[in-house]
């Protein structure tokens, strides 16, 4: 299975050495969809129970930052008065 996420996303390419033939080839060309849930918020998407989009990224996380609290907090090069 491809998935293809986003409307107006190409989902087959025809080669061809003449235009006739890929005119043929193109109309011989099947594409059966499945719908899917959708989800255009990213805490929502983020939510258990979300659609999972890649199996690579559970949770729809691709990376998890978390840097550890700073000692002191820095403004354009000054610490805050």
């Amino acid at each position: 299975m491809v998935a293809s996420w986003h409307v107006g996303e190409p989902v087959a390419l025809v080669v061809a050495t003449s235009a006739a033939l890929a005119q043929d080839a193109a109309e011989g060309v099947s594409i059966d969809y499945e719908e899917a849930a959708a989800v255009i918020d990213a805490r929502e998407a983020a939510a258990p129970g979300a659609p999972q989009l890649w199996p690579q990224a559970p949770g729809n996380l691709a990376i998890d930052w978390q840097s550890p609290p700073s000692p002191i907090v820095r403004t354009r090069g000054r610490s805050p008065a």
